[in-house]
């Protein structure tokens, strides 16, 4: 009977070795089942990430992405390889518009590892949760998130036809537009998050009474052109 329970006690350990990790690259951040957070204000982003074999296990791998639910960043490549031979590899054109899978496999072996090189274009202001897999015969067998998203940097912020007062606001902002007047007004927080929504007028007065303390980016269009406006919020 001891040695059953010995043998009971020891294989939970042999299973949890025996797995597919997943590494972001030059770091020891592995992210198998989880979810790493890339917060920018780049209009364009990679990430490489090293997925390693310790299955015990030869396996035959496909990359899959799930479309994400919004569509604040496009992933229009993906590029793989074997760090070993690094003539075994691709680079595929995905489509940012729907979900997709590799069309060909690579075969990795026990211990070895495959390199890809995620990449993204910012569209607009916001985060985007993108899911991905790794198939080995066609079943998913193993996965992780990238929440990837896009801040408003300085050098974005364009405070044209608007007058805006009091900054820092307490309990309300008065928003005067100088020329053209805008149909709406949208408020984010400086990750994107969209706080309000406003339908606009030439002379206005936002309620910023239940905002939090902190910065926050007003934004409207004119003639199919994006403005931006930084204001702070101090109670």
């Amino acid at each position: 009977m001891r040695s059953l329970t010995t043998l009971l006690f020891i294989l939970p350990f042999l299973s949890s070795a025996q797995s597919i990790d997943v590494v972001v690259d030059n770091t020891t951040t592995e992210i198998s089942g989880g979810v790493y957070n890339i917060v920018t204000s780049s209009a364009q982003e990679d990430l490489t990430v090293r997925i390693e074999n310790h299955t015990g296990t030869d396996q035959n791998w496909k990359f899959e992405r799930v479309l994400p639910s919004t569509s604040y960043w496009n992933d229009p490549t993906l590029s793989w390889y074997d760090p070993v031979n690094v003539l075994l590899g691709a680079d595929f054109v995905v489509f940012s518009t729907q979900s997709w899978i590799t069309p060909t496999t690579m075969n990795i072996a026990d211990s070895g590892e495959m390199v890809v090189i995620l990449r993204w274009e910012a569209v607009e202001v916001g985060c985007d949760l993108y899911q991905y897999y790794i198939l080995h015969n066609d079943v998913r067998v193993d996965s992780f998130r990238i929440n990837l998203c896009k801040t408003v940097g300085l050098n974005e912020i364009t405070p044209q036809n608007l007058s805006i007062y009091p900054n820092p606001s307490n309990y309300s902002l008065n928003l005067s537009f100088q020329t053209q007047t805008p149909k709406e007004v949208i408020i984010y927080d400086l990750l994107g998050n969209k706080i309000a929504t406003f339908e606009a007028m030439e002379s206005m007065s936002v309620s910023t009474q239940n905002f939090l303390n902190g910065s926050y980016i007003l934004s409207w269009k004119l003639e199919e052109m994006t403005f931006r406006q930084k204001f702070q919020v101090h109670h």
